[in-house]
């Protein structure tokens, strides 16, 4: 695991990029706020039934500030050597909780290896899966930036710092529904960090991150290349045919309060075939588990074909949904590979 020193509220950015050039570095003062503005531009959908999916995740875009500081450490044994920077700002949606109501990223940079400091790449926003340590999600994060890119990991409603004693997931699919809007937006926080290459900022969700990732990238095809792990579509499927993650999900809803007859109309509204054809087929990436007994194999096909992604972007490991963490060091590699070829900005 590769160990980052913390920084100092004054960091120093070389662009040390090939095609970004520069004879001095840029110092960029994290002691105050950056500003960053939504770009979130739904439109309309032909589809009637997208259009009142869509309506579930629009706000009006507005300048927002976003705070970068240092962290010391990931409270985590698995991670405990791995200090990040911490980039915080307001979610487009209220719970009515302050602290649920402040989206945290978990910003792993990309260093040069000679001086330490911070240079400018392409950025991957990371969503984590369903348990609660994130630790699928920060094994990503953390790997991507040993790749050469920035990955910022967001943390969901009721995870990391974004707990409360105030706050009870008894409205788990508007918790849901925070969650995608918080990680659209992050695309536009990590745009106004300097040390970013705004010219191709990617989204990458693992399970629960998943379906997250794939509605998010849903609403207006901001994410220049999205990955999505181990998920698929169908929601009420899903946590009524699969075992273990799923069953506890189809739990937890119910006993927020929501009838067992309820549960196919509560799901609905976060439903990604209802917005998944919105989905940039050529720029999306599926890889699912041929022995998933979580998400089902059918469940990632029909994602696959509401998206229209063709065999090379619907990749299929002989794994179950657990045992598939032994692809992720190829499947980690596969996407800095995409990115190095799309993104403007040299990746070594």
């Amino acid at each position: 695991m590769m160990r980052f020193v913390g920084v100092s509220y004054a960091v120093v950015v070389v662009l040390a990029a090939s095609s970004l050039l520069a004879s001095d570095p840029i110092v960029v003062d994290f002691s105050q706020p950056l500003t960053a503005r939504d770009s979130l531009n739904i439109g309309k959908d032909p589809s009637d039934d997208a259009n009142e999916c869509l309506a579930g995740f629009e706000w009006i875009p507005t300048e927002f500030s976003v705070t970068v500081n240092e962290h010391p450490s990931i409270d985590s044994p698995t991670f405990k050597a791995t200090p990040y920077i911490e980039v915080s700002f307001p979610s487009p949606l209220s719970s009515g909780v302050a602290a649920i109501d402040r989206v945290v990223c978990e910003w792993y940079p990309v260093r040069d290896k000679t001086t330490n400091e911070i240079v400018v790449r392409p950025a991957m926003v990371v969503v984590h899966e369903s348990g609660s340590g994130m630790h699928v999600g920060r094994l990503v994060a953390v790997e991507l930036s040993r790749r050469g890119l920035h990955a910022f990991l967001v943390q969901l409603p009721g995870y990391g710092q974004r707990r409360s004693d105030d706050f009870k997931q008894d409205h788990l699919v508007e918790v849901f529904r925070q969650g995608i809007c918080d990680v659209r937006r992050a695309r536009d926080a990590v745009a106004a960090i300097p040390a970013v290459d705004s010219t191709h900022i990617g989204l990458q969700g693992t399970s629960l991150g998943g379906f997250v990732a794939t509605l998010a990238a849903s609403l207006d095809r901001r994410f220049d290349t999205v990955f999505l792990l181990l998920c698929g579509g169908d929601l009420h499927g899903v946590l009524t045919s699969g075992a273990k993650d799923s069953r506890k999900a189809l739990d937890r809803l119910i006993a927020s309060g929501v009838r067992a007859d309820q549960v196919a109309a509560a799901l609905n509204r976060i439903e990604p075939l209802r917005i998944a054809h919105r989905l940039d087929p050529e720029c999306t990436w599926l890889f699912s588990a041929t022995l998933d007994d979580v998400v089902l194999p059918r469940f990632s096909k029909q994602l696959a074909e509401v998206a229209r992604l063709e065999e090379g972007h619907h990749q299929k490991m002989l794994a179950t949904h657990y045992s598939g963490v032994i692809f992720l060091p190829g499947v980690l590699e596969y996407i800095r590979k995409v990115v190095a070829e799309k993104s403007e900005v040299a990746i070594p």
